[in-house]
């Protein structure tokens, strides 16, 4: 099966895999946030998120995602644009692909382009992921410690993403273990 976070360009000889459709409202979910929910959440027979007894941090995310996409157009009273299901849906996707439960819980805000943007904070490690649409994604890694930094524009390939999701969890683990 075709990775779900790699989009091919048009003309090659494989498909071009989008991202699942929720639908128009978070009630009609998609097998995607059903089976993300199912392992990390609950979900009721209308499809509406609730809290899980578990206390990984992926399903407060993915609450915290279903709220996002429920907001209306306008929620800022500054014209912010709605957050579209399939940008909540797309996501979760990312995190789903690389993030563990040993991760910190990341901030999870809207954006008042229709995103979403994840951001993990730590003494020496900011991350800030935005995804503005299904593969309109940018992040931003920067380790204080050794003074690296970079950020990057990605469209087609999210496999970018694995180095600072690598790098925060490694930080973190090391964290726990001084």
């Amino acid at each position: 099966m075709a990775d779900p976070l790699v989009r091919t360009r048009a003309g090659s000889s494989a498909s071009v895999v989008e991202p699942n459709r929720v639908g128009q409202r978070i009630q009609e979910q998609d097998t995607l946030w059903r089976a993300y929910l199912a392992e990390y959440g609950e979900v009721d027979p209308v499809g509406r998120v609730s809290r899980s007894s578990s206390p990984d941090w992926r399903s407060s995310v993915a609450l915290k995602v279903s709220e996002l996409v429920d907001l209306p157009a306008n929620w800022d009273s500054y014209n912010a644009h709605q957050i579209r299901a399939e940008t909540g849906n797309f996501a979760l996707q990312i995190l789903v692909s690389f993030a563990t439960a040993a991760l910190p819980l990341p901030s999870v805000v809207p954006s008042p382009i229709g995103g979403i943007q994840f951001e993990w904070h730590t003494p020496d490690i900011d991350f800030e992921i935005h995804v503005g649409a299904p593969y309109d994604v940018e992040f931003l890694f920067e380790d204080r410690k050794s003074g690296e930094a970079f950020s990057d524009v990605l469209s087609d390939d999210m496999t970018a993403l694995a180095e600072p999701f690598a790098r925060l969890a490694s930080h973190r683990v090391s964290e726990s273990a001084s």
